[in-house]
């Protein structure tokens, strides 16, 4: 197959996977929001798809997706882990809370608080392993090592992309999107995002442990 289409392709996957917002998403749209550390905030996430996205494309995918009580693990901890976020975003509609926040500036925080958080979101999201190794393993399978490389270019291009655009669009629009009552729209479509998610988790399960 021509290298460019499969580079298309990745590009492509990639980029309906990572659009389609989760926790790692929210993150850095509110980091944007907030003006913390934006451009660090997307390039670590970027570095943590450019690890994840290799470890599947390049074999781990397929090791780790033959072990179903290793997945079986992960995906219980994915839909906790999504669904204690999205109740957490649900509490915040309903006080307020995420207005008080950044009235009171508590959002801004220091470089370190920053990078250790994306790292949390990143390395410690379940989703993020499901989509990057479980699913990019599994599409990649067939292909050749060439093959492998310029797909797995592709899905890091879409990576930078969509956290960069996310990321700096938050910040240029920040005045617009920090008024309490667009802060509590965005926590509310997060608390059904969340709850989505953890839906999608169950069904990527089920059909991957039938």
């Amino acid at each position: 197959m021509n290298l460019f289409l499969i580079f298309i392709k990745g590009f492509l996957f990639s980029l309906s996977l990572i659009s389609a917002i989760g926790v790692q998403n929210v993150f850095v749209l509110k980091q944007g929001i907030a003006k913390n550390n934006v451009f660090l905030v997307c390039l670590i996430c970027v570095i943590g798809d450019f690890l994840l996205m290799g470890a599947g494309i390049f074999g781990v995918g397929k090791i780790l997706g033959e072990n179903k009580i290793l997945m079986l693990g992960v995906g219980i901890f994915g839909i906790l882990f999504v669904m204690i976020y999205g109740f957490s975003a649900l509490l915040s509609a309903l006080r307020g809370s995420t207005a008080q926040k950044f009235n009171s500036e508590n959002t801004h925080y220091s470089l370190k608080k920053s990078v250790l958080l994306t790292l949390g979101v990143t390395f410690l999201n379940p989703h993020c392993y499901l989509d990057t190794i479980f699913m990019m393993g599994a599409v990649t399978m067939p292909f050749l090592l060439d093959e492998k490389t310029f797909f797995w270019l592709g899905c890091v291009s879409a990576s930078g992309v969509w956290f960069f655009t996310l990321g700096f669009f938050a910040q240029k629009f920040s005045r617009a999107l920090s008024s309490p009552k667009i802060l509590r729209i965005i926590d509310f479509f997060i608390a059904m995002i969340m709850a989505f998610v953890a839906f999608t988790i169950v069904k990527f399960m089920l059909l991957e442990l039938h």
